[in-house]
């Protein structure tokens, strides 16, 4: 069985970060007016033995720039001005072992730069 889930986003330059189960989908995006706020319709699993995960979400409008690798999920529109919010993943860091010390984890991007 599964079912959709309403998460509010928030509009600032702050990140939301939502848990989630495995083989999550968005399936909608809104700006819901009364609210002055931009929602994500996700359909998740419910079976209990599905591991979750933590995603953040970030919201920008129009013509501002976001960081190359965040990930671009959906778009909510405010019909009643014609504001429009982009809701972008922002993915986690691969997480790798370093070959130096292989009790230390580091990020994909530290090993390049070694």
């Amino acid at each position: 069985m599964k079912t959709v889930r309403p998460y509010q986003i928030q509009e600032t330059e702050k990140e939301t970060a939502l848990t989630l189960k495995e083989g999550y989908r968005i399936v909608r995006s809104d700006y819901v007016v009364p609210e002055k706020a931009v929602y994500l319709w996700i359909e998740e699993p419910l079976k209990v033995d599905i591991p979750v995960k933590q995603v953040k979400f970030r919201v920008a409008q129009s013509r501002v720039p976001v960081p190359d690798e965040f990930e671009y999920r959906a778009t909510a529109l405010n019909m009643f001005n014609a504001d429009a919010y982009h809701i972008f993943e922002i993915p986690e860091p691969d997480i790798l072992v370093s070959p130096a010390d292989t009790t230390k984890p580091v990020k994909a991007q530290q090993l390049k730069a070694a």
